[in-house]
């Protein structure tokens, strides 16, 4: 085998060559603790709260439970009619109010809506359809033309915190439960809902604790679900199925 002789000045400018799967790891390693990434996305939280201090440009957000890209300037501090200071509002780039929520775009068929009793009509719910402009229970709440997400963190353990974004549509109200903090399968308990009307009461499993010992990333979504809206109900969440010391979320 020939060896060709390089001048000083050439070895100065080599490069070392890497196959694909090299690159693909570097590139992974350069970016898998980057916020704002899909591997690693800001928290509904979080991206309000740089909205609010006016430091959001751009990145990836769990959004409701799916990972989505949210421009610089899709939401801004609440300028609409009736926002209060903790509200944040679809941006109106052109200047109307046609921005409408798609439901499915969120949530499909596959969730399961909670009825507090078997004879309960959807048509006698007490709530209207406008979205309420309410930041109970958060210090953020973000708003669209016909829904409003909040925001609220659960205090489980040391070792697990859970976010539960609740989002009011019409007469229903969709939860997306994920993890606010970097957490293993065993650190997250099973969950239930609970909601009590006046005379009736329902739980249902919306989170089968897993046994494992993987690493569960923090802003993962673990689980789904919806309820009718009543007036005077009362939702928690009833962690490993402690019904002595639920966990109350606050309703709309």
């Amino acid at each position: 085998m020939k060896i060709k002789k390089y001048e000083k000045s050439a070895l100065s400018n080599a490069q070392v060559a890497l196959n694909a799967n090299e690159e693909k790891l570097i590139s992974t390693m350069n970016t898998a603790d980057e916020p704002g990434t899909k591997d690693n996305p800001y928290s509904l939280w979080e991206m309000c709260e740089m909205i609010l201090a006016e430091t959001w440009e751009g990145g990836y957000v769990l959004f409701l439970g799916k990972v989505e890209y949210i421009a610089k300037d899709d939401f801004v501090k609440g300028s609409a009619d009736g926002a209060s200071d903790g509200m944040i509002v679809r941006n109106d780039k052109n200047g109307s109010s046609e921005y409408e929520y798609e439901e499915e775009q969120y949530f499909d068929n596959s969730i399961s809506l909670i009825k507090p009793s078997s004879d309960f009509d959807i048509a006698s719910a007490g709530h209207s359809s406008d979205a309420e402009s309410s930041s109970k229970g958060s210090e953020t709440a973000l708003s669209g033309k016909n829904y409003t997400v909040y925001h609220e963190v659960i205090y489980f353990s040391d070792r697990c915190k859970l976010t539960v974004e609740q989002m009011v549509y019409k007469k229903c109200v969709y939860v997306s439960i994920s993890t606010y903090n970097t957490c293993t399968e065993s650190d997250i308990p099973s969950i239930r809902c609970k909601i009590r009307s006046a005379g009736n009461c329902v739980t249902q499993l919306i989170y089968n604790r897993q046994g494992g010992y993987s690493t569960i990333r923090s802003n993962t979504p673990i689980a789904k679900f919806g309820y009718y809206r009543l007036d005077g109900e009362v939702v928690s969440l009833l962690m490993n199925e402690d019904s002595e010391h639920p966990y109350y979320i606050t309703t709309y």
